[in-house]
């Protein structure tokens, strides 16, 4: 069974371009590889335009190569609209967001967390306040 994911791109606007993840979802997949091979403003901002991802890998190039579907990113122009995009997945575990105004990646697990906490810098464990 998958593990499902999103990781989205927060501008300064409050607008979000969002990237579906089906495999590895959790903070020890994609949240691990984020921080080790995408965490600076131009490959967050990269990875989360591809639109749809199998799995994430090291390389945007090996991870588009590998995908199984094409799908184009969602654009979101209000938090609003982001949470309706995030209701369209019911199997959505994690959603990762790199904000651009903090320079961070966050994340939130849907059915146990209320609010995003920052993503540590070992890619194992959120810190909760």
């Amino acid at each position: 069974m998958s593990t499902n994911a999103i990781i989205a791109y927060k501008n300064y606007k409050d607008e979000y371009v969002g990237t579906y993840v089906h495999w590895d979802g959790y903070m020890d997949g994609v949240g691990k590889m984020l921080l080790n091979h995408y965490n600076n403003e131009n490959k967050a901002w990269q990875i989360t335009g591809v639109g749809y991802i199998s799995s994430l890998l090291p390389t945007i190039f090996e991870t588009v190569k590998e995908a199984r579907h094409e799908e184009n990113p969602r654009e979101s122009k209000t938090v609003k609209d982001f949470d309706n995009y995030l209701g369209e997945f019911c199997s959505v575990e994690y959603v990762y967001i790199y904000d651009e105004v903090k320079e961070k990646w966050f994340v939130k697990h849907i059915d146990h967390w209320s609010e995003y906490a920052p993503l540590n810098e070992f890619g194992l464990t959120a810190i909760k306040k």
